[in-house]
């Protein structure tokens, strides 16, 4: 399988520190003219007012669609996003599937270095409802989650959020999605599972991990000594074949050190965790009051 080089998949990435960044925005680098500061200035805060909008106007349509801060704690879901166009025609399609609890820039990182490194035309984001490999956890609303994902992906067209899983009466299995996805294309050509650091070590409790492997081309992005670990407990449970598509799949990277346990924790603690989520995203959890109180 044709894919770029993993380094190459990297030149639209910062690093500060030891954290990557994704750029918000490419442009002249270095300070505006003095003329243009104020002009700038303006410019930053008509985005800031517009993303608020943006926020307030979600968490309205959430509010409604799971019937208040009650029917949310319920469990209760109703919001959709149907299978987006652009990823039945797309040649070669990501998939990329998560509680994302909250979404943050991690996720993004995760997909865009995913997507640069393996040509991918477009990627789905998948929210899951109740994770089976994740008995006992609360998770926001489906409603919530999906509202949150919606302003993270800010209009990116080779992006797009699916809510099959949270439409799924009983637990929601990967391998029952790639199989409605192959459906809906039509045939299983081109399919990329990314699977991030949080969930890799969940993935020998994924069902059918063998006829998953068959069906779409795993991407994982994680840190080496989880790699290792993950791909030593597959490996009896793999064929010599599985196993090899496998560990093609890994992408030698220092990953995104972010996880989504770390924000809750630092929400329910009242810090400022602005810089850790996509635009809109902080707006959102604030005007919900999402993860107060717990992590």
């Amino acid at each position: 399988m044709r894919r770029a080089a993993p380094r190459r998949a990297l030149g639209g990435l910062r690093r500060r520190g030891t954290r990557a960044e994704i750029p918000v925005q490419a442009g002249r680098q270095g300070p505006p003219p003095a003329g243009g500061r104020a002009r700038a200035g303006r410019a930053r805060a008509r985005r800031g007012a517009a993303q608020a909008h943006g926020a307030r106007r979600a968490a309205r349509g959430a509010a409604r669609r799971t019937g208040g801060r009650g029917a949310r704690r319920a469990g209760i879901v109703s919001g959709r996003a149907p299978l987006d166009a652009r990823a039945l025609g797309a040649g070669r399609l990501g998939v990329y599937g998560g509680s994302f609890d909250p979404v943050h820039r991690a996720h993004l990182w995760v997909a865009r270095t995913a997507q640069r490194a393996f040509a991918l035309d477009h990627i789905v984001w998948v929210p899951a409802a109740r994770p089976p490999h994740k008995p006992g956890i609360e998770l926001a609303s489906g409603a919530d989650r999906l509202a949150m994902i919606e302003l993270a992906l800010g209009g990116e067209p080779s992006w797009s959020a699916w809510s099959v899983e949270l439409e799924r009466v009983g637990p929601s299995y990967t391998i029952d999605t790639l199989r409605a996805l192959a459906a809906a294309r039509g045939h299983e050509r081109g399919l990329h599972l990314v699977i991030g650091g949080d969930n890799l070590g969940f993935l020998p409790k994924w069902r059918e991990v063998g006829a998953l492997l068959e069906l779409a081309q795993p991407i994982v992005v994680a840190r080496r000594d989880a790699a290792r670990a993950a791909l030593d407990a597959l490996r009896p449970r793999l064929s010599a074949a599985q196993f090899e598509r496998l560990a093609a799949g890994f992408l030698d990277l220092e990953p995104f050190d972010l996880s989504a346990t770390e924000l809750r924790a630092r929400i329910a603690s009242g810090a400022d965790v602005s810089e850790d989520l996509p635009p809109g995203v902080g707006a959102y959890l604030r005007e919900r009051r999402l993860y107060r109180g717990r992590a």
